[in-house]
């Protein structure tokens, strides 16, 4: 896929991220995880950064899964 077909993918989920504090609703799960694995991965293999691709709230919510004791394992 394209980086195109990335940011809107990652689209939807900054909306509902905008909505509700994790990707499952109101608390964290395995869907957080995932994820943040996933956006982790195209951040090094893709330079992808939430922010810089206008999605603020995926930005904000990586960035508090990324304090989480758990993250930096």
């Amino acid at each position: 896929g394209t980086r195109a077909q990335l940011v809107s993918h990652y689209a939807w989920l900054d909306a509902e991220l905008g909505r509700q504090a994790f990707v499952a609703g109101e608390r964290f799960t395995i869907a957080d995880i995932t994820a943040f694995c996933a956006i982790e991965f195209a951040r090094g293999l893709l330079k992808f950064r939430p922010a810089d691709e206008g999605l603020p709230h995926l930005q904000a919510w990586r960035d508090r899964m990324a304090e989480r004791p758990s993250a930096k394992a």
